[in-house]
């Protein structure tokens, strides 16, 4: 009995340790989400496809507040975060436009009316959803509507 007593106990601090705690959630209209990145300080960026056929491009921060927030028909078809900001290129006519968005959330378009302006040909499809500080999750109900919700977790 005491050794059940023990595993028991074991086991609890065991699971405590590993627990995850959720942070903030932001519930979309995405109903797939194609990339996520986490941008290192609690947010990140995303894009996927809404429930009613249109693109949206999201940027959330710390606080899972909308940091950037666009809809729009057509593709992504570039997408990249760094320290300075999101870039993504996007299918728009006449031309393939490139966008810039600042740490601030300001976007900048970056075309040329006879040319694509491109940050890739394709987005790679390899989501990266950790940071120092935690993970995040996309919450997808089994029933329609079905549409996402980011969720962040921190590792405690």
């Amino acid at each position: 009995m005491k050794t059940t007593s023990l595993i028991a106990a074991a086991l609890l601090i065991c699971g405590a340790a590993a627990a995850a705690t959720v942070e903030w959630s932001f519930p979309t209209d995405i109903g797939t989400v194609y990339y996520i990145k986490a941008d290192g300080k609690g947010g990140c960026a995303l894009w996927g496809a809404t429930t009613n056929a249109l693109i949206r491009v999201l940027w959330l921060d710390k606080s899972g507040q909308a940091l950037y927030d666009q809809t729009f028909p057509g593709a992504v078809i570039g997408f990249s975060m760094g320290k300075r900001g999101l870039v993504y290129s996007r299918i728009s006519a006449p031309t393939y436009t490139t966008v810039y968005v600042d740490k601030k959330g300001v976007e900048t378009p970056i075309f040329l009316p006879a040319e694509h302006t491109l940050t890739a040909f394709t987005t790679v499809f390899g989501s990266e959803v950790m940071d120092r500080k935690g993970f995040f999750v996309c919450r997808l109900p089994v029933a329609p509507p079905a549409s996402v919700t980011v969720v962040r977790y921190n590792y405690k």
